[in-house]
């Protein structure tokens, strides 16, 4: 029971696992990852993220270990990095270590829980860019953005989370400041049939935004008034205020054997 990712090759997060000699990747519908490279060498990184297993070909015989994320051998510490933020890409909860991720933002405040987005369309326009055949839409700090593709059939996010040191159950704002190293921004990808709650609020101004436009378009064409476009149904929108997902814990038993082993 697994879901397989259909993933567009010009992702950097694909593109940097090519050049990591990373050949296929399957990601379960429990957020486990599994990878081949193309040495022959397997990876299985379990759904939390915080612990994987490694098979590779030593001789004549295959050679297994079990390794936290965040104590993995320098050999293939950069294979794992790159695994990680691929999960991140696609699971609903990221799993964020300062020691697997060198990208920072100190810019922004480590106490970035909330985001706050336009209350309305005409609110939003001025935070409303197009990039591309997509519309994206920022929030009012600037640390957070959500990107509408062109199909309107899915969106990316990204926001600024704290880093946090591989020590401790450290959810994603840390609350000691001793184990907060900085920030990274966290990119993910949903589908607009299961919108996370916290997502709720800038998909349906961008839907609304996107519907705008071409009825827009319609009266400028001179079509039929009657023609309504075809338009995924906006969902319902929360208080404009919302909190970013949640990190997972960096502290969990070291399984003996993981799922699908």
């Amino acid at each position: 029971n697994y879901s397989s990712m259909a993933v567009d090759s010009k992702l950097s997060e694909v593109t940097e696992l090519e050049r990591l000699g990373v050949t296929q990747v399957i990601q379960y519908a429990d957020d486990i990852l599994e990878a081949w490279s193309n040495d022959g060498a397997r990876f299985l990184v379990s759904g939390c993220g915080t612990a994987f297993a490694h098979w590779r070909r030593l001789r004549n015989r295959w050679e297994q270990s079990h390794q936290y994320t965040h104590f993995c051998l320098s050999a293939y510490k950069e294979q794992v990095a790159a695994l990680i933020r691929f999960r991140n890409l696609y699971s609903d909860r990221p799993f964020l270590c300062s020691l697997l991720i060198n990208t920072t933002c100190n810019r922004f405040s480590l106490d970035c829980e909330y985001v706050f987005w336009p209350q309305s369309v005409s609110e939003a326009r001025p935070f409303i860019t197009a990039n591309g055949l997509s519309l994206e839409l920022r929030s009012r700090e600037g640390t957070a953005l959500v990107a509408m593709h062109q199909h309107a059939q899915s969106f990316t996010v990204s926001y600024v989370a704290p880093l946090c040191e591989g020590k401790g159950p450290l959810p994603h704002h840390c609350s000691s400041k001793r184990a907060n190293t900085g920030c990274c921004w966290v990119t993910q990808r949903h589908s607009i049939l299961f919108i996370p709650d916290c997502w709720r609020n800038p998909v349906s101004l961008l839907l609304e935004y996107k519907q705008q436009l071409l009825h827009r378009d319609d009266d400028h064409c001179g079509e039929c008034t009657t023609h309504t476009p075809h338009s995924t149904p906006l969902p319902t929108v929360p208080p404009h205020s919302t909190s970013l997902p949640t990190a997972l814990p960096h502290s969990t038993p070291l399984p003996t054997a993981l799922p699908h082993s």
